[in-house]
């Protein structure tokens, strides 16, 4: 899991220029332990010019399942869970990097379909060619 953290941080710090306001949609990540591990490794990188959330809809739907629990327990007391159900609040009131998660999951997408997006489907293309480095992490 440590290489694909690493690979979706990179493809985000690249999209987000430390002095810019970027907003970048995080979806379809299989677990949330996924969503916070991202979030504390660009915490780090981009200290108080970074803020993220959780949609409320992918929230609940990791909330049926027990394993998830401590994840979210973590994110939520991060500030990463938008427990109002407003992401496209964050369109127009971002300031340095905010990063969207589990957008695939609201229903209201009216304005998030402008974001840059980050999935499975474009990690997997990414690692693909570098396979040698994903191999050396096992």
């Amino acid at each position: 899991m440590r290489y694909l953290i690493d690979e979706i941080v990179k493809t985000i710090s690249e999209k987000a220029p430390y002095n810019e306001d970027t907003i970048v949609r995080l979806d379809n990540m299989p677990d949330p332990e996924i969503y916070l591990r991202v979030c504390m490794k660009l915490r780090d990188r981009y200290g108080n010019r970074f803020s993220a959330r959780l949609s409320r809809e992918k929230y609940d739907w990791f909330c049926s399942i027990p394993e998830f629990h401590s994840a979210l327990k973590r994110l939520r007391e991060h500030g990463c869970v938008d427990m109002d159900g407003r992401m496209t609040y964050w369109r127009n009131n971002s300031i340095g990097l905010v990063v969207l998660m589990g957008t695939e999951a609201v229903e209201d997408r009216g304005g998030l379909e402008d974001f840059y997006e980050i999935t499975p489907a474009v990690i997997s293309e990414t690692m693909r060619w570098k396979y040698a480095a994903w191999a050396e992490d096992f």
